[in-house]
């Protein structure tokens, strides 16, 4: 299965650590990864997106932006995360509906309002002689409220209905950015020197945000989407903020001024820059001149030499009395490992086919006829790994061949020692026909296509041949030679490869080992790493059932390609 966490669900624990009084967390993981080639662990998918904050891909996705909320309100308030104690919440009133942990320091107080019912509760909130109204808490949520935190040395924040989204301070002024829902009017109580003022702003939406100047501070009120691509930009003079793009990748001040490079997706983007000494904005337009991806066409096919079938010779392959495991024979980094041997019956008819021991998947001839495939232990390897087939024999002579499948081995150091040692993988038991072991046994690592190099871009050992026709349910390779539609190909706009129509194999991309593929799910599509591209490729698939690969498509990840704009502003 794919386990996956709610964006929500991760910015509720967030804040739960903090209102319990923690002061650092680690996410694992933040960026999505690949296993590439044979590396996954037992039953891990190739992708190892992990449904982190940046994909696989590169993407930015919800749960990144959720996370950075987060990370960039704790950022703002570090002093008091850092220092607080456990506070008296008797001294805060707010709708019993919501309950309250309350921190406390001398930098500033926050209390955590938390929400476990079905439907959002509105609330006004009462402490050390404020009333803020209009603080909503959505179902499930932990919603942060901070008092008396000075801001500025002339301002002091002593409480906001808004959220608050990033604070970026200078030695003597401050930008507070912060948010709502679009429409709803939020509340700042300020002391500004000895005087307190109210300030209400209404929340706009995906529009400029709303300015307004209290004394050294600039408040910002803008959307929750602009408040989310709001972005910190460290700086001599003091921090600069930029709301907008989908990413700043690199800036530069100059004299009143900023240049930067930013991504965006197609369309309208109001770029709002405030830093300490000017404040500027622009409107970009960015058209879309992202590539269709071309059509995968013209695939040529190789069949290896059957060496499940019965009159395959194999006498060069290593002998072995009984089953051994392919680890044992030093096959543990592969996938595949075939074993053959001959075994009589006296009668023709169905017979019990039994592996005592044996793992991950089996794929079974048995005089040239596919039995099936057996099912992987389960994730906690619990349980007899055994496998059972019924088969039909001849009288005399008969042939079994076996492709034995490597679905990755244990990893981690708490498996370091005793779990290691029942670390195997083929056939490593008896094997019984109706009861009567098999002896006499062949075995030969990796397929015939991996040995003989058929990935390879420039290999000629294969006869390629135009792929018109489904064959057989054996190993078929494949192979198609595309071209990308310009160059040099931009990194970050990954492509990936959705293997529609397949079955259960291994992709190559000019000679590199993309991984393997199992079309079961829960992974859909395969990265083709930026770096591995050429102008002109080659693209090679194993299929482990002779699937034609005429619907196999690649896509260009669009939530990660982003378009790069280089900006002016001031």
């Amino acid at each position: 299965p794919h386990n996956t966490r709610p964006a929500e669900d991760l910015a509720v624990a967030s804040m739960d650590f903090w209102a319990e009084g923690g002061c650092g967390y680690n996410y694992y993981v933040y960026h999505g990864g690949t296993n590439f080639g044979y590396t996954p662990m037992y039953l891990q998918t190739t992708s190892y997106d992990y449904d982190a904050q940046v994909s696989e891909t590169g993407a930015l996705t919800h749960k990144y932006f959720s996370s950075k909320r987060v990370a960039l309100w704790a950022r703002a308030f570090a002093d008091i995360l850092t220092s607080a104690v456990e506070g008296d919440e008797t001294k805060l009133y707010c709708d019993p509906r919501l309950s309250v942990r309350l921190r406390v320091s001398e930098h500033g107080d926050i209390a955590f309002l938390e929400n476990k019912n079905g439907e959002p509760v509105t609330t006004q909130v009462r402490y050390g002689g404020l009333e803020l109204e209009g603080i909503t808490v959505r179902p499930g949520e932990i919603r942060p409220v901070v008092f008396n935190v000075r801001l500025t040395p002339n301002v002091r924040l002593l409480g906001t209905s808004a959220e608050i989204a990033a604070v970026s301070k200078t030695k003597d002024a401050a930008c507070l950015v912060c948010t709502g829902g679009v429409g709803e009017s939020v509340e700042f109580l300020l002391l500004v020197g000895d005087s307190p003022h109210t300030v209400e702003i209404e929340v706009p939406k995906d529009e400029a945000a709303v300015q307004e100047q209290i004394g050294d501070l600039k408040l910002i009120v803008t959307s929750q989407t602009r408040a989310d691509r709001t972005w910190v930009l460290p700086g001599k003079n003091g921090n600069t903020l930029v709301l907008g793009p989908e990413f700043v990748r690199s800036w530069k001040a100059q004299s009143g001024g900023l240049s930067l490079e930013a991504e965006f997706q197609p369309g309208s983007c109001l770029v709002e820059v405030f830093a300490p000494d000017f404040a500027a904005s622009q409107t970009v337009e960015v058209s879309d001149e992202r590539p269709e991806m071309p059509e995968l066409s013209g695939w040529l096919v190789a069949h290896e030499p059957p060496e499940y079938a019965p009159e395959y010779d194999d006498s060069s392959w290593r002998f072995i009395e009984q089953p051994v495991s392919m680890v044992a024979l030093g096959n543990d980094s592969e996938a595949y490992g075939w074993y053959r041997a001959r075994f009589t019956s006296a009668r023709a008819g169905s017979a019990n086919l039994h592996f005592a021991n044996a793992t991950d998947r089996l794929t079974v001839w048995v005089n040239g006829q596919r039995v099936g495939s057996s099912q992987p232990p389960p994730e906690n390897r619990q349980g007899a790994w055994t496998a059972d087939f019924r088969i039909w024999v001849k009288a005399g002579e008969n042939v079994i061949a076996v492709l034995a499948d490597n679905l990755g081995l244990i990893k981690g150091d708490w498996q370091i020692g005793g779990p290691q040692e029942w670390e195997r993988k083929g056939i490593y038991g008896d094997v019984l026909v109706d009861g009567r072991p098999i002896l006499g046994w062949r075995f030969m690592g990796r397929l015939f296509g991996e040995r003989h190099g058929w990935y390879a871009p420039d290999d000629k050992s294969a006869q390629w041949k135009p792929a018109t026709e489904q064959g057989p349910a054996v190993p078929t390779w494949y192979r198609v030679e595309f071209e990308l539609p310009m160059w040099p190909w931009p990194l970050g706009w990954p492509i990936t490869l959705e293997p529609v129509g397949l079955s259960k194999g291994v992709l190559w991309l000019n000679g590199r080992n993309l991984g393997r593929y199992w079309t079961i799910g829960p992974q859909k599509a395969w990265y083709l790493p930026e770096p591995w591209l050429k102008r002109k490729n080659v693209l090679v698939v194993m299929d482990e059932e002779g699937m034609l690969p005429l619907r196999v498509k690649l896509r260009l990840d669009k939530k990660a390609a982003l378009l790069r704009r280089e900006l002016n502003l001031g």
